[in-house]
């Protein structure tokens, strides 16, 4: 609801596609806010559902997300409009982190290094719904013991151990998250 009165406040419709941008952008800066404010210390941005129908026009883009993701490996015209959306992406975690980065904490540290930024995808592959090879980047958390930039190879663990990783940085000690027979425990060399 707050969304909907900030968005009309602004003169945007959050059942227009055609501010698709815009709304997104919006919720983006409403949590960066909410996180400098404290007013929340967990987050969450979607922008749209598993069966997308949106079409990036704004990008050029010609066809609905979801079916994009299911067009065959070899369609190059479905892959390039895929990249242009994952870059379009990528640019408004940037932003984000940008937002977070620009917050100085009262320990003189950026609010981004004690945040921890998990962008991921609900699946390895869209055409053939794998959930093997799922990608996800974090961002942020050098505060909290999590070493930025680098790649961490968690091949045959599931997403449901990042999250463990994810809590024990942040202070919750837990062993498992979701269905014991997906969780192995917390991924070794994310934090230290």
């Amino acid at each position: 609801r707050v969304l909907e009165r900030l968005a009309g406040h602004h003169g945007l419709d959050v059942d227009d596609p055609a501010q698709f941008e815009a709304i997104g952008r919006l919720q983006l800066d409403l949590l960066a806010l909410a996180l400098t404010c404290d007013l929340t210390r967990v987050g969450s941005v979607q922008y749209s559902g598993a069966a997308s129908p949106v079409v990036y026009r704004w990008l050029g883009c010609t066809v609905e997300h979801h079916e994009l993701s299911h067009r065959a490996d070899g369609d190059a015209d479905a892959a390039a409009q895929l990249l242009t959306i994952c870059t379009w992406s990528a640019g408004e975690v940037k932003r984000l982190l940008d937002a977070l980065a620009q917050v100085t904490e009262r320990d003189g540290k950026r609010l981004l290094d004690h945040t921890v930024v998990a962008w991921g995808n609900e699946l390895g592959k869209g055409n053939t719904h794998s959930h093997a090879r799922v990608p996800f980047v974090l961002a942020g958390g050098s505060a909290l013991g999590l070493r930025p930039g680098r790649v961490v190879d968690a091949t045959g663990r599931s997403h449901n151990d990042l999250l463990v990783s994810l809590l024990n940085a942040v202070g919750v000690a837990a062993t498992g998250f979701g269905d014991p027979a997906f969780c192995k425990g917390a991924l070794p060399g994310l934090a230290g």
